[in-house]
Parts: C-alpha cells; structure tokens; sequence
C-alpha cells in the first residue's frame, strides 16, 4: 500500500496506559492518517485498531464484536511484562493454573460470575487457590537455578500469568493480526512459545517530558506507584542510606502527570527506576527520565535495548545503588555526559513517530512516498 492510499485508513487507537494511545494518535495525524481514540466516540468505519495493551486494553480487544470493529486490522502493540523467557513446561503449567484461578474461568460464564459476585467466601477460596499454585510456581522456579526471579513478589506472577492466560486466547480465537512488543524481554517470551511477534519499542513522544534549563535542586527522585511491598522495602532502606550521607531521596507515589511531572524531574538530578519484574523493565519510565535530562539509575541486571547501560543510562544491584548514586552525584560531569547522551538518543533516535512508521510499514499500511 503506498503511502497516499495508506492516508485514507480510518484507525482507531484504544488510549491504553499511560496515554499511549493519545501518542499514537497524534502520531497518526502527523502522518496524515485519520485517527481517533475510543474516547472520542465517533461512528466511522474501523479499517485498523491499534491496541498498546496491558491486561485491560487487551480485555477490552475480547469485547470488540460490533460491526464497525470486528472486521477491521486488529494491531496489539504490548506494553506491560510477560512471563519471563526459559520457563519449564512445568512452571508454565503452574503459571496458566494461577490465571484460570477465577470463578469467572473455572465454571460456565453465567454460574462463574454468580458465584463470583454472590458466594460466601468465594474470593477468599480463590485467593487461597492462587497463594497455593504461587508457591508451587516459586518452587519450581528455585529448583531450575532461575533464583533472580524468586525476589519478585507473588501480586506480580499473577498478573503476567494473567496477562499471558488473556493473550493465548485471544490469539487462538483469531482476534489479534499483528502482535507488537515494546521490549526485547516479552519478544524472547512469545518468539519461545512460538508467536509470529516483533519487537518494536514504543519511542519517544513530548508527552512524556521535554528538557527545561532549570535548576536541579532534587537530588534523588523516585516516581512510581509504592502498590508493591519489594519496591517499599527497596526505597525505604534506599533512603534511610542516602540520608546518612545527607542526600534527600522524594518520593512521589500518585497524581503527577503531565506539566507538573515534567517540572519535577527537569528539577532531579537523579531518577531512580525499581522494576517490577526482574526480567523486563518498563520503558516509558525510561523515555519520561531520559527527555527531561535527568540520569536514570536502574535497578537489575537485564539488557534494556535499545538502551545501553554505561551509555544512556546506569545499571546495579540493590545493595549497591546508594553508592552508585552517591558517585554519580559527586562527579556532575560523568553524570551528566550520559543523561545528555540519553537525551539526544530518545529525541534522533528513537521517536514514536519512527516506532510508529515501523509497526505501520510491517502490517504494510504504509511506505514512505
């Protein structure tokens, strides 16, 4: 499809998390597109949607059965973790049983969801039967060697469990034409279980922050939510060592979006990024981190590509990320060599307007004209 042809496509983007949908959409525009999100409720023809999905956008691809939609190109763009790569059939097993654990799958759909709404105790068997399978998921892991993953919290298996569950089915019942990932680390996983899959990071929009000459009167910064006991106990003991050496760790855990994130983290000289899975990360925290011209300071061991740890941004362990902080706020220059590397990666190197050209000309809905 040349690229005029391609301009008259009408493509519905599903907003997602982050409103990474928007992006897309505005994206889209840029590129002549008419495009629109499901926010905007208008009844014109579907000829694409494009989906950049956690759990919700991806439940929301199950209930697309209206005329308008269910013919169209259906794009998934994945944004939140997997399971990791190199599970035994076993520990998928396990994991697969986590993610039906739900009155709502386990029983024919009416019963499932009356007994889920109405049945005494019914959430507290289910929560019990999860704990269980958990466990029996954690053991296996241990006893294939895989002993990074065990210090990810139990909350955090289930939801790539289910996430996983809610993919393979949508995938088996034909309601997905192209799948995306936005990380090296969910491609591995799928590519492993034999999914036709790319990996395509999402790229940088200014949505996500732009660099102000400002005065960066905040050491450390940590912005995230504190929904996980692992990433508590990190920040609460990160704290109480760089306050030992009179350095103020802030903490800002809801409601800071747009402008007055962008102020905040222009004002950081360090942002610190916690997983919440060992095996991916997440890379819009990056992209927000990295266009303001604040060092991220990443916890783990992983590759982050396209990123290049000592380049664009910095990578330790747990136990040595208050030193590492420390040096990086003592020596401005190296800090600031590669906050300004990182900065000039994500604003030539990797947009969404490239990432979203590339996802475009794979499905073959456009070539440059």
């Amino acid at each position: 499809m040349d690229g005029k042809r391609a301009k008259k496509v009408g493509i519905l983007v599903i907003t997602g998390i982050v409103e990474m949908g928007v992006m897309i959409r505005d994206v889209l525009r840029e590129l002549g597109f008419d495009a629109w999100t499901e926010e905007e409720n208008r009844n014109d023809e579907v000829d694409v949607v494009i989906l950049p999905s956690d759990s919700i956008g991806l439940e929301l691809l199950g209930r697309m059965g209206e005329v308008r939609v269910h013919r169209a190109l259906k794009i998934v763009w994945l944004v939140d973790p997997l399971p990791p790569s190199g599970l035994s059939a076993r520990a998928e097993a396990i994991g697969l049983g986590i993610a039906k654990m739900d009155w709502r799958r386990l029983l024919p759909r009416s019963w499932g969801k009356i007994v889920h709404k109405y049945f005494p105790f019914g959430r507290e068997v289910i929560r019990l039967g999860r704990w269980i399978l958990i466990r029996k998921l954690r053991k296996e892991i241990a006893q294939n060697g895989e002993v990074d993953y065990l210090c990810c919290e139990k909350r955090e298996w289930e939801r790539v469990m289910v996430r996983y569950y809610r993919l393979r089915e949508y995938m088996r019942d034909g309601c997905i034409d192209y799948l995306f990932t936005t990380t090296e680390a969910k491609c591995r996983f799928l590519v492993e279980k034999a999914y036709d899959v790319q990996f395509v990071p999402f790229g940088y929009h200014r949505s996500f922050g732009e660099y102000h000459a400002l005065e960066r009167d905040i050491d450390v910064l940590f912005l995230g939510r504190l929904n996980n006991r692992r990433r508590e106990v990190l920040l609460h003991n990160l704290s109480a060592e760089l306050s030992a050496q009179g350095v103020e760790l802030k903490i800002v855990d809801s409601d800071c979006y747009g402008a007055e994130r962008t102020e905040l983290v222009n004002r950081s000289k360090i942002s610190i990024d916690l997983p919440r899975v060992p095996w991916d990360f997440a890379i819009e925290r990056f992209l927000i981190s990295m266009s303001c011209g604040a060092l991220l300071v990443s916890e783990g061991k992983q590759p982050a590509e396209p990123f290049r740890a000592g380049v664009h941004f910095v990578q330790t362990q747990a136990s040595d990320m208050a030193g590492t902080i420390l040096r990086y706020l003592r020596n401005e220059q190296e800090r600031e060599e590669i906050s300004m590397a990182a900065y000039e990666f994500v604003n030539k190197e990797i947009t969404l307007k490239k990432s979203v050209t590339e996802v475009l000309t794979k499905c073959g809905l456009w070539n440059e004209p």
